[in-house]
């Protein structure tokens, strides 16, 4: 009950926030949507992404698109990251996966790697040379109730390890 609960809560941030709509591609369902919100109180960035259910926020809707033109690799391995959680969150139950996802930072963190594999695969795929140290600091800053979800050294050797093609996420 306290997920739905929560749900509700998270719900209400965005309701009536967004201002801007980009409609999404089928190949990124169950993604339908990009939506910009005023949603900093999740704690998400001015160039960050979240997602719930079918939708993706952000915080600044023409920005993110202006910086991650629709079409270019970085548009496709962002939008297919939180397309990872869009699929996540529908298979898992959408409170149950936000629930724990804000409260359990082993599965916070084990959710992220599966999310940035695919966004790394994909940019270095099409040639894009990434910054190891970029990522782990990002990741490295992603904060659940308990507090972070990785460190900065956990997070560089996990990038390391997807780039040397040491880890991938099971059943891949």
């Amino acid at each position: 009950m306290r997920y739905i609960t929560l749900i509700t809560l998270i719900s209400l941030l965005f309701v009536g926030c967004a201002s801007d709509t980009y409609k999404l591609d089928p190949q990124y369902d169950p993604l339908k949507e990009i939506r910009q919100g005023t949603i900093e109180t999740v704690g998400l960035k001015d160039t960050g992404a979240r997602t719930i259910g079918t939708t993706m926020w952000v915080k600044d809707l023409d920005k993110w698109l202006e910086d991650r033109e629709p079409g270019s690799t970085r548009f496709h391995a962002i939008v297919t990251h939180e397309q990872t959680h869009a699929r996540r969150q529908q298979e898992q139950g959408l409170s149950i996966w936000i629930g724990r996802y804000l409260t359990d930072a082993d599965f916070a963190w084990k959710e992220e790697q599966i999310g940035w594999y695919r966004q790394i695969v994909i940019l270095i795929g099409n040639g894009y040379v990434i910054s190891p140290e970029g990522i782990a600091l990002t990741l490295s800053n992603y904060r659940v109730a308990t507090g972070s979800i990785v460190s900065y050294g956990d997070a560089l050797r996990w990038v390391y390890d997807v780039m040397g093609g040491r880890w991938k996420p099971e059943g891949e």
